[in-house]
């Protein structure tokens, strides 16, 4: 996510790892304007994530990147990401994505989480 971020005209508060309780504690701990999640996570689950995320704040925006395979997107969508972007996509796909959601303005501060996966 840095990589992608890298050389905006922003301050950008980030929050990343690889563990799915630890980003689930820190979505029900802080204020996110954006959350992005594997859809397959071990025990806790991408619905989770997105659930709660989605729950704490209305402003909060999702991006559910995922491999899964076709018949797990309706699950997916049913989850109301605001966003689900298929692995792989390309650094600008992502980029353009995440500007769009926050619909970003020049020296905007934005706090994002991302729970990486193996």
């Amino acid at each position: 996510m840095e990589c992608i971020l890298d050389g905006a005209d922003r301050v950008w508060n980030m929050y990343s790892t690889v563990s799915p309780q630890e980003a689930l504690d820190f979505i029900c701990s802080e204020n996110m304007d954006l959350v992005v999640t594997d859809w397959e996570l071990p025990v806790i689950g991408g619905r989770t994530i997105v659930d709660t995320a989605k729950g704490k704040s209305k402003e909060t925006r999702v991006i559910v990147y995922s491999g899964a395979t076709d018949s797990k997107f309706d699950a997916i969508h049913e989850s109301c990401p605001d966003a689900i972007l298929a692995k792989p996509s390309t650094l600008d796909k992502i980029r353009l994505t995440v500007f769009d959601l926050l619909k970003l303005r020049p020296n905007q501060s934005v706090t994002a989480a991302q729970l990486i996966t193996t």
